[in-house]
């Protein structure tokens, strides 16, 4: 079971925070990548299809959950590119008062 945790940071440190996640999930990529062409190779060789298939299972719910985290990653993005946008208009009407 996954749950979400919600951190609060400096508005500054989001693109870093964001940043930090990506690399862990690319991370997390390439140890599944690495691991998919171990399971490869190993059905090549008739290993165990048992314990292959278990394997895929597991490769299946480690996207899953990686898909879940990029789509965290992809929200809070969203939100800061709004909150930069409406701040920048802020300051666009506060520089042209109405005449």
């Amino acid at each position: 079971m996954n749950v979400k945790i919600k951190v609060t940071v400096p508005i500054k440190k989001v693109p870093a925070k964001i940043a930090e996640l990506l690399e862990e999930a690319s991370n997390e990529l390439q140890e599944l990548s690495s691991n998919i062409k171990t399971v490869s190779e190993d059905l090549i060789h008739e290993k165990d299809f048992l314990l292959q298939l278990e394997k895929i299972d597991s490769f299946r719910r480690n996207l899953s959950f990686l898909d879940a985290r990029l789509e965290d990653c992809y929200d809070v993005l969203d939100g800061l590119v709004k909150y930069k946008t409406n701040a920048d208009k802020e300051i666009k009407n506060v520089e042209q008062p109405p005449n």
